[in-house]
């Protein structure tokens, strides 16, 4: 170990080192190591964005010595000190899951803060806990202040969620329910006695790759496509409407049966506005009515996180067509989180 770390900060200042690709990884998490230790007071420009092993240099070779062995063990030592941290992190997996949320939101920048917070309780707090209590303690104050229950009661946290509206022009709800659901999805783990599976971060953190998802379609949602081929939305999801299990026992409000209703708009191409589209439009929201019993379609109650490239290819769907879809790709290589899964195998019914 120590002569990795004297090879790193010998040679690395000297241009770059051409390796192979799991080396300039495992470097990366050196270089990161090194920010975190901060002990070379390096300017805000130099700790974030700058080769952390030359700044460690640069700091070094203000030290008397600063060759020698043993300066090197004692860097090695400390920086040592901070891996076994980020290990037990992993390890614990409601650490895991409690720190990824609280990076996901505030960035990586509140590493540090995190570890502070860690090597604070390292003994005991003043009430006498031990780390891990007081550790976990703190890191949940940090995780009710991002989601604003700070101060509020179970039943004052629980109408303060209830009133979250979703709005499809990204309202000011949306980042907030987004939250809320990314730590629904970890609390279900949680409570997954049977495995130790951590929330997947790493393909969840991509940026714009999930969607609020409605569990029962929307009015809202209707497609409107134009185009006069085989390939329309409208078309498509008329023919998927078809195979509803029940959709004999839907009619509209004048009471004709939708069933038939489809057939004719499908034949007389009628889900094209140029065509009088009237119909078709009422056979869409008969179809999500018959399935759709919330008043508040677009509270919280009836969104789940998912991925967008399945979202948006199905958003229309009715439930039993987007459950259909859903178990599918589950089968696949589509990482869907548990609390989407719970949602649409009918976990909670």
């Amino acid at each position: 170990m120590t002569s990795l770390l004297f090879f790193l900060l010998s040679v690395v200042i000297a241009g770059e080192l051409k390796m192979p690709r799991q080396d300039k990884a495992e470097l990366q998490i050196v270089h990161e190591l090194f920010r975190l230790r901060n002990e070379h007071k390096a300017d805000s420009a130099e700790q974030y964005f700058a080769d952390t092993v030359k700044v460690y240099m640069k700091y070094l070779k203000n030290r008397k010595n600063y060759k020698s062995i043993e300066i090197i063990d004692e860097i090695w030592n400390n920086t040592s000190e901070y891996y076994r941290m980020f290990n037990d992190w992993f390890k614990n997996r409601t650490w895991y899951h409690l720190i990824g949320f609280i990076i996901h939101h505030a960035g990586k920048y509140n590493i540090q803060k995190i570890y502070d917070l860690s090597l604070k309780y390292k003994k005991q707090d003043n009430e006498g806990r031990g780390h891990k209590t007081s550790f976990e303690i703190e890191l949940k104050k940090l995780t009710k202040d991002i989601i604003g229950a700070t101060n509020l009661d179970k039943q004052e946290l629980r109408n303060k969620i209830s009133e979250l509206t979703y709005n499809n022009e990204s309202g000011s709800d949306n980042k907030k329910i987004r939250s809320i659901l990314l730590l629904y999805n970890l609390a279900a783990l949680e409570v997954e006695e049977k495995t130790d599976v951590k929330f997947a971060f790493d393909k969840f953190k991509i940026k714009n790759a999930w969607d609020l998802e409605h569990i029962n379609a929307v009015a809202s949602e209707r497609p409107t496509d134009e185009s006069d081929i085989e390939t329309n939305a409208s078309l498509i999801w008329l023919k998927s409407a078809l195979e509803l299990p029940d959709i004999d026992k839907i009619y509209t409000s004048d009471n004709q049966k939708v069933h038939d209703l489809i057939k004719e708009t499908i034949e007389k191409k009628l889900y094209l506005s140029k065509n009088d589209n009237s119909k078709f439009i009422n056979i869409y929201e008969s179809v999500i009515n018959y399935f759709n019993e919330l008043e508040s379609p677009d509270s919280i109650g009836n969104l789940t996180l998912l991925d967008a490239g399945i979202n948006r290819s199905y958003k229309n769907d009715v439930f039993p067509i987007k459950r259909k879809k859903i178990i599918e790709k589950n089968c696949s290589d589509i990482y869907i989180p548990i609390g989407t899964k719970k949602n649409f195998f009918k976990a909670y019914a």
